[in-house]
Formats: C-alpha cells, structure tokens, sequence
C-alpha cells in the first residue's frame, strides 16, 4: 500500500478489524490442513488461542460496514490478506470458500462497488500472467 499512498499522496491508515485470521499459535507444516477444517465449519476454532471463520467474517462486515459509512461517494482502496478476503467477499457472495480460496494469487485485487442502498458487488482485477 505504501508505494501506491506516496504515488497518490494519500496517507495509509490501519484498521485493526481488516487484519488477517490467527488460526492458532505457532508455525504450520501443513497450512493447507491446518485451514481446511475451519471451512468446513465456520464456528470451529483450534484450542490454541484461534478465530473462527464465523468470529473473522463478522469482524470484516463490520469494518466494511464502517468504510462505507465513513466514504460514501468516495473511491478507496484496501489491502488485507487472502483468509479475510475471501470472508469479505462472502458478504455478496455466500458462495466464496476454501476452493476459492486456493485460487486466489499473490498478489490478488478486486473492485468493490459498494452502494449507499447497502448492496455490494465485486469484479476481479488482477488476472496473472
């Protein structure tokens, strides 16, 4: 983000509600079975201090919900990670999930339309070479 605030003159303000899901404590071997269980049921939450998918979710609506309030009428841009993107996009799209989730790329960027009646819609952007 900062490369494209100093290109626009804009600053970059944090929002703590659009960081990225802790599924658990400590470093995964195997990432893919470690989040897979957490799409398959959307209230699971590992022991060690983890997030749901439904907890995650719920925390993006609400920042979403805030950055509409706060922009109408304006053009903004936001950066978060894969897991919570996907989340994000389950708002419009309830069928966005794990399989989805491994197509995204690195990076990934999506339009959103966001409307003062509340609906939503998105259109990918990004398309790898």
């Amino acid at each position: 983000m900062e490369p494209l605030s100093i290109r626009l003159d804009l600053p970059v303000r944090e929002m703590q509600d659009l960081r990225e899901r802790a599924l658990r404590s400590g470093w995964e071997k195997d990432w893919l079975a470690v989040i897979r269980p957490t799409w398959e049921d959307f209230s699971f939450t590992y022991p060690e201090g983890g997030e749901s998918n439904a907890e995650a979710f719920e925390r993006a609506r609400k920042a979403l919900e805030t950055l509409r309030n706060r922009h109408l009428r304006e053009t903004i841009v936001v950066a978060t990670h894969g897991n919570l993107l996907v989340l994000l996009l389950r708002v419009v799209d309830p069928t966005r999930g794990f399989d989805f989730w491994q197509t995204l790329t690195l990076p990934d960027i999506y339009r959103w339309d966001l409307a003062t009646d509340g609906t939503f819609g998105y259109q990918r952007l990004w398309v790898p070479s």
